[in-house]
């Protein structure tokens, strides 16, 4: 079946769609139905807008308050329209007055409605650049479409919808990109199938690309999982190898970004799906470790490649380190000039005695020790709260090594071995031998 156009104009009362009111301040409807080739159907109605008409919108467009007085109020007629308006691609021209309008007519009705939408005075500007006038007017007239109702709906409507078949049937593909555009799908690769992302939610998990002979491609994590997969085949992307190759996505939902980061380490190394080339080549991270001078004060510094012992070791740069570490240090009250924060400016009221080099250091020390890696106990088993209610994974930790984890409270447990990077998020994660993590 040939996808169909609601083609459609109104009339308002002249106010504003956003205006609060009883009414919706539309005085005419009429919606026609297109193919792309011929009319379908067509349907209009009068509207009482609930205000008065002014008399310049009577003059301009022939309706006045009488003839509204006895017609329909928009919530008479709403489900009506809404079955016109639902499945098509709304069009207009200058779309973004009437759409504008009748989705808050809708929304007043408690109907939502947000339809793909094409607009005839841009695709006119596109297909039509020699006219140089863009008003419904004005192309009528370059194409000779007679309009003998103008400013009232159905003789726009019908006018628009003549315009829209001319431009349609030289620029179909064009015109069929654009509804792709505007229904937001344009990203979609070509061989996903349709549906393949229904589910899928923006919370932190685990997601895996398979090519055509269901073989894994590729395996990533994010805290927002349908925003990072549409990221793989959006701008640049859209075209690369991944795109072109991917025929199904699974995911898995993990509760929380500590989790995501584990399992994706754990099944990539598990699996070496050959398209995970970021991980193979990612440098050593930034992380912030404790020193102790000659003078025995308790120093932070940045070090590239920061070990399991860091206070924190997962930044991608230096500056985003710097910017975590002064806000850490201001929080913890530390001296900034100790800390890796150096200048007078930053010295926060200290002053360098025995007293506050003692205070310096303890509170250095209840940092490390709060930051402190799992090594403590032989066995240990961590449960990670997610954000929806009853979501709970765990990590089982024996001798400071990862050796399990499962997702949900309920799955089964994963038997895996920990790494460097494990280690990392863990520490990073504020993860302490008390079996609580912070996330």
């Amino acid at each position: 079946m040939n996808q169909l156009y609601a083609i459609t104009d109104i009339e308002t009362a002249g106010g504003r769609a956003s205006d609060e009111g009883p009414g919706c301040g539309i005085t005419e409807i009429a919606v026609i139905l297109h193919d792309g080739q011929r009319e379908i159907d067509r349907w209009e109605s009068l509207i009482n807008p609930e205000v008065p008409i002014p008399t310049f919108i009577t003059g301009l467009t022939g309706i006045n308050d009488e003839m509204v007085a006895s017609a329909p109020r928009f919530e008479d007629i709403a489900k009506e329209l809404h079955k016109w308006l639902a499945e098509p691609v709304f069009v207009a021209h200058n779309v973004h007055f009437d759409l504008g309008f009748i989705k808050a007519a809708f929304a007043k009705c408690g109907i939502a409605w947000d339809p793909p939408r094409l607009c005839t005075v841009r695709l006119g500007r596109k297909f039509l650049p020699q006219v140089g006038r863009y008003n419904l007017s004005a192309l009528c007239t370059w194409l000779d479409i007679d309009n003998d109702a103008r400013h009232r709906a159905m003789g726009d409507t019908a006018a628009t919808a003549e315009l829209f078949w001319h431009l349609y049937k030289s620029n179909r593909a064009a015109i069929e990109m654009e509804v792709s555009k505007s229904r937001g799908t344009d990203w979609w690769p070509e061989g996903l199938p349709h549906g393949a992302l229904d589910g899928l939610r923006d919370v932190p998990g685990v997601y895996r690309f398979y090519g055509e002979d269901g073989g894994l491609l590729y395996i990533g994590m994010s805290i927002t999982l349908h925003k990072r997969v549409r990221q793989h085949f959006s701008g640049k992307a859209r075209n690369g190898e991944l795109a072109q190759r991917v025929v199904q996505v699974k995911w898995e939902e993990t509760g929380t970004a500590l989790m995501a980061g584990v399992l994706e380490d754990v099944l990539i190394r598990k699996h070496k799906p050959p398209m995970n080339v970021a991980q193979k080549t990612k440098g050593k991270p930034w992380g912030v470790q404790i020193y102790e001078d000659r003078s025995g004060l308790k120093r932070l510094t940045l070090v590239k490649g920061a070990g399991a012992g860091a206070l924190s070791s997962d930044f991608s740069g230096r500056g985003a380190g710097e910017k975590w570490l002064r806000d850490q240090v201001l929080k913890r009250g530390l001296h900034p000039g100790w800390s890796s924060l150096p200048g007078t400016a930053w010295s926060e009221g200290w002053i360098d005695n025995a007293a506050s080099r003692n205070l310096h250091n303890a509170r250095v020390d209840a940092w490390a020790q709060e930051a402190k890696p799992l090594k403590a106990d032989p066995e240990m088993l961590v449960e990670l709260q997610g954000a929806a209610p009853g979501s709970v994974s765990a990590l089982r930790i024996e001798n400071g090594t990862l050796t399990g984890l499962r997702s949900t409270a309920d799955a089964p447990w994963l038997e895996c071995s920990g790494s460097t990077k494990i280690e990392r998020l863990l520490a990073s994660h504020g993860v302490a031998a008390s079996g609580h993590a912070v996330n």
